[in-house]
């Protein structure tokens, strides 16, 4: 048995020293009959007459690596040598001498190392492609080659493929491709793309594909890839579509691909970094785009993470031109947390939050469903606006109806809500919300809406919703309504009050508005109509004023204000009304008056009035009183000029007028005093206020 292991042995010793004399030799014969100067001359000027370009060589060389051939330049334009189309530091060529015996050059490896291809394109075409038909055109005509070339491996070590002149949709291949590759030859029939590393233009991402193609008939394409870094910004912009996706980076690894003319499909493994998002979502499925008229990417049996939601999807269908979803189809695996889907619907509020758990179907415009919500809620400066603790929401055929829905408002407040959707359209809601008791006080403590919905934190409601609201009792600050009712309507940036009717002092009021949400801090617009409001029930701040103004209330306002807080400083309108059967009681007002009509005190601390008219403006915490006139039958009183929120009069006018009949009863003397204010039958004495018109101090005769 050794003596057998020692005579294999000396016979693939003698083997091998028989291989290494046989290629030595052939080495030597191809020296000798190919020298160096010869073969560079020969390769120079058959490539020059094959390419109708000029091509230089700067040097040739023979080692155990082969042919080396170094300083390669191909140049663009016949006779100029200048715009290299292509050049290359160093190309090693291996290959079987003894071939050429067969009239054959088999090449099995061809190294091209920091080479560089120019890929132009204009309104003539690209230069590579017309390169082609030159030579194509010109191989009619030229005798048949005498050795037949095979190629079995071509390697590219940093190689750059520069493309330049493309315009339009596809504008954005432009730039440098960074190659490092691997080409395996197989009979011209199908080749293997291995050890490859594809750099995008400006570090856009980075292409790791193993590939198998199938060139014989029709392309076929198998094997895997791995993505590093893609930047989708740079993949949108090859879209027709401009609207733009949430997805930014993705990691992805790409495993059984199979590749036609007709679709693409693999199983993924990918994660990416969301537009303007902290999170990540990442998923794991299927995926096939078909290749035609009409580009579609169909994702299937997914499931998938973003932050603290985990996503079961079935099916996923996008209309690749026009970035549109055409079919979704989540199984029961699906817990969604509100905010986590911000990073791909953008048209959510920061501030929202919940779970929503359950399956969902989107196929065709039609939503099917059966969904669980928990703590749906909405938060901002420590106040929640909302809540909806628990609800079961059933979809069918794009129908919605759902009764009875808890919700709580402004933190302590209990309502209950019942939504419907109209026509089988999920985007227009029916709504309508029962309140026993509403306390509307933390609406002043709102600050700005800064949701980031849009940079100028415009809200923009994806949806149209209409219905009604009752509240049996609401409160802000002293002031009570009862039995309110209201229609309302949503849409975009807009909440239209197409009819508000509530109670309040005992009387009514009803009226419109509307509230607009394109700016940081939501603005109203209301115009009111208020009946039978009893003057006396209303809370005046001042002691001089409390009690002591009576009367049945008429008439109309329009405001603009700001919700927030100091909703005052930002209200401005005008309110006009008439008050019957007015009785002012000893205000400081009338005080102020009988400090210089003393013999009148009696008559002037109490007076009635037939009517009482007010036509005044609201400017912020300033009121402009443009008219306001107290009638009876012998007093009149006039007040014109501006006053604040506290009462405090700045140059305000006065004037005070009563008849003969009025002042009957009053000694003679101080008759004579009003003599000089008297008007035929009528005394009119002006008065001017600076101060606080319920001090008697700051009322004076002019």
């Amino acid at each position: 048995m050794i003596k057998k292991g020692r005579k294999f042995l000396k016979y693939l010793l003698i083997l091998t020293v028989i291989l290494a004399i046989t290629a030595a030799v052939g080495t030597a014969v191809f020296v000798h009959f190919y020298p160096k100067e010869r073969v560079l001359h020969l390769i120079k000027e058959q490539s020059a007459k094959f390419l109708n370009r000029n091509v230089n060589i700067s040097s040739i060389d023979y080692s155990f690596k082969g042919i080396i051939l170094k300083g390669i330049d191909v140049y663009t334009i016949d006779g100029e040598e200048k715009n290299s189309i292509f050049t290359s530091d160093e190309a090693v060529i291996k290959f079987m001498p003894w071939a050429l015996l067969k009239k054959e050059i088999k090449i099995w490896s061809l190294s091209v190392n920091r080479g560089s291809l120019n890929w132009e394109f204009s309104k003539d075409g690209d230069n590579l492609s017309n390169l082609a038909k030159e030579i194509r055109g010109r191989s009619k005509d030229m005798d048949p080659p005498s050795f037949k070339i095979v190629i079995s491996k071509i390697v590219l070590k940093n190689f750059s493929l520069n493309i330049s002149g493309i315009t339009g949709q596809f504008s954005s291949l432009n730039g440098t491709y960074i190659i490092d590759s691997t080409v395996i030859n197989r009979d011209f029939k199908k080749l293997r793309i291995a050890d490859t590393v594809l750099q995008l233009p400006q570090r856009n991402g980075i292409l790791s594909p193993v590939l198998d193609l199938d060139i014989e008939k029709n392309l076929k394409i198998t094997g895997s890839a791995e993505v590093k870094s893609l930047s989708l910004d740079w993949v949108y912009k090859l879209r027709s579509s401009k609207r733009q996706l949430p997805f930014k980076w993705v990691v992805a690894k790409l495993k059984n691909i199979k590749a036609d003319t007709d679709a693409v499909s693999c199983d993924v493994t990918a994660s990416s970094t969301l537009r303007d998002f902290d999170k990540k979502i990442s998923a794991a499925g299927h995926c096939t785009v078909t290749i035609g008229d009409r580009k579609t990417v169909n994702i299937t049996s997914v499931n998938g993470t973003i932050g603290e939601s985990t996503i079961g999807l079935e099916k996923l269908q996008i209309d690749a031109d026009r970035g549109e979803i055409n079919t979704i189809s989540a199984n029961g695996g699906t817990n969604v947390h509100i905010s986590d889907l911000r990073g791909i619907v953008k048209s959510i509020p920061s501030k929202l939050k919940g779970i929503l758990a359950g399956r969902f179907n989107y196929r065709k415009g039609i939503i099917e469903g059966e969904m669980k919500l928990s703590n749906i809620n909405y938060v901002t400066n420590s106040i929640e606006l909302f809540k909806i603790p628990a609800a079961s929401v059933n979809i069918k055929n794009s129908e919605l109806k759902v009764e009875n829905i808890p919700v709580i408002l402004f933190g302590k407040n209990r309502a209950v809500l019942s939504v419907a959707t109209i026509d089988k359209d999920i985007t227009k809601i029916y709504a309508v919300l029962n309140a026993r008791h509403l306390d509307l006080n933390p609406v002043s403590k709102l600050a700005p809406v800064k949701d980031n919905i849009a940079s100028n934190g415009k809200i923009d409601i994806p949806a149209h919703i209409f219905g009604k609201v009752f509240i049996e009792e609401a409160v802000y600050e002293k002031y009570r309504t009862y039995s309110t009712r209201i229609d309302y309507k949503i849409k975009g940036s807009s909440i239209d009050i197409n009819n508000i009717k509530t109670t309040i002092f005992k009387g009514t009021v009803t009226g419109t508005g509307r509230i607009s949400l394109e700016s940081e801090r939501p603005v109203v617009n209301a115009g009111f109509k208020f009946n039978n409001i009893r003057v006396n029930d209303i809370e005046f701040q001042d002691e001089n004023m409390k009690d002591r103004f009576f009367g049945i209330a008429n008439g109309r306002t329009n405001l603009k204000f700001t919700l927030g807080d100091n909703i005052s400083e930002s209200t401005v309108g005008n309110v006009t009304f008439d008050i019957s059967r007015g009785k002012v009681v000893n205000t400081g007002i009338q005080k102020g008056l009988i400090l210089f009509l003393a013999d009148l005190k009696y008559k002037l601390r109490d007076l009635e009035f037939r009517e009482i008219y007010g036509n005044i403006d609201v400017l912020g915490n300033q009121y402009m009183a443009k008219s306001f006139i107290f009638n009876s039958e012998d007093i009149r009183m006039s007040i014109k000029g501006k006053l604040d929120r506290n009462l405090m009069a700045e140059n305000m006018n006065m004037k005070l007028e009563f008849n003969n009949h009025f002042i009957k009863d009053i000694p003679r003397p101080a008759l004579s005093l009003l003599r000089k204010y008297s008007k035929g039958s009528w005394y009119e004495i002006p008065f001017a206020i600076n101060g606080k018109i319920t001090e008697s101090k700051n009322i004076k005769l002019k």
